[in-house]
């Protein structure tokens, strides 16, 4: 965190983190309180316009699975982040919990395209 603490990051409009915990007790209030505990809010707070991690551990697996599937919905459906989120959890199976441990900071009606 202290790496991109004073970065601008202003130029990122997504980032997706594929990486263990790192948005390990994300709080909103974090970011509105210029408090970062993670390098998601910390990420936001620098410029970045939105901002996906994971509270747990992504297994690889998850990872080569989710990652194509995300930007699907992005790109090739033109859904904002949230929307994308809502519909992989909605309509697989596979991602029965991705609210409950993934985090999007940031502005979660950015649209890709």
């Amino acid at each position: 965190m202290s790496d991109i603490k004073y970065k601008d990051l202003s130029n990122i409009s997504f980032a997706l983190l594929l990486s263990c915990e790192v948005g390990m007790n994300y709080d909103i209030a974090h970011i509105t309180g210029n408090a970062p505990v993670n390098i998601v809010e910390q990420m936001v707070l620098s410029g970045a316009e939105t901002v996906v991690g994971f509270k747990m551990k992504p297994t690889v697996s998850f990872c080569n699975k989710f990652a194509p599937d995300l930007m699907e919905k992005l790109i090739y459906e033109g859904l904002s982040v949230e929307e994308a989120f809502d519909s992989l959890e909605e309509n697989d199976a596979y991602y029965e919990n991705l609210s409950e441990n993934a985090v999007i900071a940031g502005n979660g009606d950015n649209k890709l395209r």
